[in-house]
């Protein structure tokens, strides 16, 4: 996902529903009624930036079967606002593991912001979700979907960070909880790092963003 490239790629085949998904999807409905609630009475200012481009540097590590696989690789992210409250993004990353196992994916979505405050925003991601995986014994491609919500805080003038839920349904579901900082070298670019958290596939990721819609 948009604010998640270290599950692009990523294909878990054979693994159960983990009993955290009904739950993840109650609570992302919960939060999206919320945020319409909250929203009317937010400040009308807009702290934050929806059109950027961002750049990723991935470490990973992927769980197969008994076996813990490490990996890197990158990723790039874009996104454009439509407006004050909808945008539109795009997301490709590519790993490559242990063992020559590769993998890589994209996908493409719509999101919505909510501004609870001056320097506070709720998001809810919705987006079409590509995979691949290539190993030495043949590859594999599944399609799918992806959810996100979360928030985007402005706790400095030049400090922004970030927390997310995300669940994706390809040939298994899975659900990551992700955080993020970013420092702002200027008004338009900012350094970041961020961590994934994941049962199966999870790891740390080093970004540079740069923005123009403000």
């Amino acid at each position: 996902m948009r604010n998640d490239p270290l599950l692009l790629g990523s294909t878990k085949k054979g693994r159960r529903v983990p009993p955290s998904v009904p739950l993840a999807l109650a609570a992302l409905q919960l939060a999206a009624l919320a945020f319409a609630a909250l929203a009317p009475h937010a400040a009308a200012a807009q702290a934050f930036d929806y059109t950027y481009v961002e750049g990723a540097y991935l470490n990973r590590e992927l769980d197969v079967g008994p076996r813990t696989l490490d990996g890197d690789g990158l990723g790039i992210t874009g996104s454009l606002a439509l407006g004050d409250k909808y945008y539109v993004f795009a997301d490709y990353g590519s790993s490559s593991f242990d063992l020559d196992v590769d993998t890589s994916g994209y996908d493409l979505g719509v999101g919505r912001r909510w501004p609870l405050q001056q320097k506070l925003d709720a998001f809810v991601d919705l987006a079409f979700v590509h995979a691949r995986v290539e190993t030495r014994f043949g590859n594999a491609d599944d399609d799918g979907y992806g959810v996100d919500a979360g928030l985007r805080s402005r706790v400095a003038d030049k400090v922004e960070l970030q927390g997310a839920i995300s669940y994706v349904d390809l040939s298994d579901s899975d659900t990551s909880l992700s955080i993020a900082g970013r420092y702002y070298l200027t008004s338009t670019v900012a350094v970041g790092a961020g961590y994934v958290f994941n049962n199966d596939d999870g790891g740390w990721n080093v970004t540079l963003r740069a923005e123009f819609g403000r």
